[in-house]
């Protein structure tokens, strides 16, 4: 009973042996079935009608899983209390048949994972939007450029961009030694 998570124990023939008080408080919707000598799946479905497990779904084939999941004994399982709560269940067979079991209350770890969990989606979300300013004003800064060098109404190439033009060519000439020639036309 000093434990500070949830111990239950199992025979051959999955009748409880034993429970500390802290199992009978996390399953206290349960604990009126929480009697030595009562069978594992009587107590299962006994709890899921009684509304301790809220995942239940169809009671019959809740009791048939867990109470398969229960033989096996290999792994561990996540379960939500009516209150809220989550445990981590681990049930460990014994060399002499009976079965282990222990219930972590893992409320807490739940939560941060699921706070981590709203930080990411948040982050992905800066992210996202950090992506899209950038594509915009990428996109502005194409625009400002294509402006200060074409003329807005024709889209052809203004003053600014002909000096800038005529300089370069002249640059190039001049390396060159090569003649350059201009053609003017006012078409106003």
């Amino acid at each position: 009973d000093s434990m500070t998570d949830g111990f239950v124990m199992w025979d051959g023939d999955d009748r409880l042996v034993t429970c500390n008080q802290r199992y009978r408080d996390l399953y206290h919707v349960s604990a009126p079935y929480l009697e030595p000598g009562e069978k594992f799946e009587d107590i299962i479905r006994s709890g899921a009608l009684a509304g301790q497990y809220p995942q239940a779904g169809d009671i019959e084939t809740f009791v048939r899983t867990t109470t398969e999941w229960h033989r096996r004994g290999a792994d561990t399982l996540e379960r939500l209390l009516p209150d809220g709560r989550w445990l981590l269940i681990t049930e460990r067979p014994m060399r002499d048949g009976n079965i282990v079991g222990i219930r972590t209350d893992i409320t807490a770890l739940k939560k941060a994972q699921a706070d981590l969990t709203a930080a990411n989606e948040r982050a992905r979300e800066a992210v996202v939007e950090a992506q899209r300013q950038n594509a915009a004003l990428v996109e502005q800064e194409r625009r400002i450029r294509f402006l200060a060098l074409h003329d807005d109404l024709t889209g052809l190439h203004n003053r600014l961009s002909f000096r800038a033009r005529l300089a370069e060519a002249l640059d190039v000439a001049a390396a060159d030694r090569a003649d350059i020639a201009l053609l003017f036309l006012d078409l106003d």
